[in-house]
């Protein structure tokens, strides 16, 4: 991966301020970029955030685009991938399901457990597919969370091109 090694560089970063942002070792940043190893999925995703790029743009061989971004700093926390948050619309069978952040997940979780009533609310969650969702909590059955080391569920349905929005009318 020659691309780490070049955005690494480009942020001013040394293999152990990577590695410390990451909780990894130097030496698996060295592997990496030397590739005699592949660092794993939710890896990739914490780099893409870090950079300001996509997982895509760091594995092509293309050159790296990037978004409106600051560097990041030492001593921000990484907001990652946390796992999905489902919705059960009162009209349907099927969970939709959206990947959150860990942030997003704990927001959630405190709303739902604050009270135990979030009736008559709106509900408001950013989703890592690009999706800003406003939940009217009396359309809907059930919010589910799941992270990711969890067993998906049995009514698990993401199609097989990735991640599908609510519809407006939903």
């Amino acid at each position: 991966m020659e691309k780490l090694k070049i955005l690494r560089k480009s942020c001013n970063y040394t293999q152990k301020d990577l590695a410390d942002i990451l909780g990894v070792k130097s030496k698996d940043i060295s592997d990496w970029e030397l590739n005699k190893s592949q660092p794993e999925l939710k890896t990739l995703r914490d780099l893409a955030v870090i950079f300001g790029t996509s997982v895509l743009d760091i594995l092509s061989n293309e050159p790296v685009s990037t978004t409106y971004w600051q560097p990041w700093q030492k001593e921000q926390i990484i907001d990652s991938f946390w796992g999905h948050i489902g919705i059960l619309l009162c009209n349907s069978n099927n969970i939709k399901w959206y990947p959150i952040t860990s942030a997003t997940a704990q927001r959630i979780h405190k709303s739902l457990c604050s009270d135990g009533n979030i009736h008559d609310e709106l509900f408001s969650v950013e989703t890592l597919n690009n999706r800003y969702l406003i939940i009217n909590t009396n359309s809907i059955k059930k919010i589910s969370l799941l992270d990711d080391s969890s067993v998906a569920p049995k009514n698990w349905e993401i199609p097989w091109d990735g991640y599908q929005g609510l519809g407006a009318e939903e």
